[in-house]
C-alpha cells in the first residue's frame, strides 16, 4: 500500500504552452508538414505539402485560443480531422482547425432556416455586439460575427478570449457589460423594439454585475466583503453568507450597473448607425464576416473612450466620488 500526498496545481495553459500542445497533437494527423506524420492508418505514404509546418500552425491556434485546456486542444485537432476524413481530404488543413475551434467552443453549424424578418433582427443584434466591441478600445479584437447557427446560437459575435491568468478590473468589466447590452442596444435603436433574443445576454449581464459587486467588493456601497453569489442560487437563502438587506443592496447596485452599460451601448449604436446597417446589410448576405471584412466597413479601432472615461461611467452609475476623502486620510493613517 501506499499513498500520494503531495498537491500538484496545474493550472490552464498560457500562450507558449498551448503552442506545445497545439503542436504535440497536430504531429499526430496528418497535416503535410514534412517533419511530422507522413502516413495514413493503413501505412500508406502521404506527400507533404510545401509550405506547411505545424509549428507555425500551432502558434496561430494558440493566438486563437487563450483560456482553453490541453484537453479542448486535442478535441480541435481531433474534430478538424475527422471532419477532413469525412470530406475525403488527404491533409488536416489550416481551415478546417479553425472551423474545427467554431465546432468544439461554440457548436456545429446547422442548415440555415432564418429568412426575412428573423434574419434580419439577428443581423443587427449581432452587429450590435459588434460595433461596441469593435469602438471600445478596451475589448479585445471582434474575430468574427456570423448569423449562421451553430449550436443553439442563432447567431453569434466571436471575440479574442482572454488569457486564464489575466486579472479582471472596473473599466474591462463595465466594458464586458456595454457589449453584452450591444444586440438589444441595436435592435432599439434600429428596429424600435427589442426581442427574447437578448435573454441569455441579460442573464449573463445580471451575473457579472453580481459578481462585481458581492465576490469581488467592486462597489463602496455592498462593501468590501467577498460574497459567492452562486451560493443563493445553488443553496436557497439558509445557506447564503450574507443577509437579505446586502442582497438588496447589491440588486440595486447591479440594476444601475447594467442600464449604464445598456445606455452606453445606446450611445455608441446611435452615433454609429450608418455604420451597422452597413454591416449588418453585408452579413444577411454573406451570413459570415471576419476582422479584414469588419476594418473594411468601419474602419480601424477608435482610441477613445479611455480608461479613466470608463472609470468615470462606473463610477457615476453607482453614484460614487472616486475623489471623495477616505476614512484613512480623515485619521491622519
Amino acid at each position: 500500500e501506499g499513498r500520494f500526498d503531495r498537491k500538484v496545481n496545474i493550472d490552464m495553459p498560457d500562450l507558449a504552452a498551448r503552442k506545445e500542445v497545439f503542436q504535440h497533437y497536430l504531429d499526430t494527423v496528418l497535416t503535410g508538414d514534412k517533419d511530422g506524420k507522413l502516413a495514413d492508418a493503413d501505412g500508406n505514404k502521404v506527400e507533404p505539402v510545401d509550405g506547411v509546418k505545424n509549428a507555425e500552425l500551432a502558434e496561430k491556434l494558440a493566438d486563437l485560443t487563450p483560456g482553453i485546456s490541453p484537453a479542448t486542444a486535442a478535441a480541435i485537432v481531433n474534430e478538424a480531422a475527422l471532419q477532413s476524413a469525412i470530406a475525403g481530404k488527404k491533409h488536416v488543413e489550416y481551415q478546417a482547425l479553425t472551423e474545427a475551434i467554431e465546432n468544439t467552443l461554440i457548436g456545429k453549424k446547422h442548415r440555415m432556416r432564418m429568412g426575412g424578418e428573423a434574419l434580419n433582427r439577428t443581423s443587427i443584434h449581432e452587429c450590435g455586439h459588434a460595433i461596441v466591441g469593435w469602438m471600445l478600445p478596451q475589448q479585445k479584437n471582434v474575430l468574427k460575427v456570423s448569423v449562421q447557427p451553430r449550436g443553439r446560437a442563432l447567431g453569434y459575435t466571436q471575440k479574442a478570449g482572454s488569457e486564464y491568468h489575466e486579472y479582471q478590473t472596473n473599466v474591462t468589466m463595465f466594458t464586458d457589460l456595454c457589449v453584452m447590452m450591444g444586440g438589444r442596444a441595436a435592435e432599439d435603436v434600429v428596429l424600435g423594439n427589442n426581442s427574447s433574443g437578448a435573454q441569455d445576454d441579460l442573464q449573463r449581464a445580471t451575473e457579472m454585475a453580481l459578481q462585481k459587486l458581492l465576490a469581488f467588493g467592486m462597489s463602496r456601497k455592498t462593501g468590501m466583503l467577498a460574497f459567492h453569489p452562486e451560493e443563493l442560487k445553488r443553496g436557497g437563502r439558509m445557506y447564503a453568507h450574507y443577509s437579505e438587506a446586502t442582497q438588496k443592496m447589491a440588486e440595486e447596485e447591479a440594476s444601475k450597473l447594467v442600464e449604464a452599460a445598456y445606455e452606453t451601448a445606446v450611445d455608441i449604436c446611435r452615433r454609429h448607425k450608418k455604420e451597422l446597417l452597413a454591416l449588418s446589410a453585408e452579413l444577411e448576405e454573406k451570413k459570415e464576416l471576419a476582422t479584414p471584412d469588419i476594418e473594411r466597413v468601419w474602419g480601424p479601432r477608435p482610441k477613445t473612450p479611455t480608461n479613466d472615461e470608463i472609470d468615470q461611467r462606473f463610477y457615476d452609475a453607482l453614484g460614487i466620488d472616486p475623489n471623495a476623502t477616505s476614512v484613512a486620510a480623515k485619521l491622519h493613517v
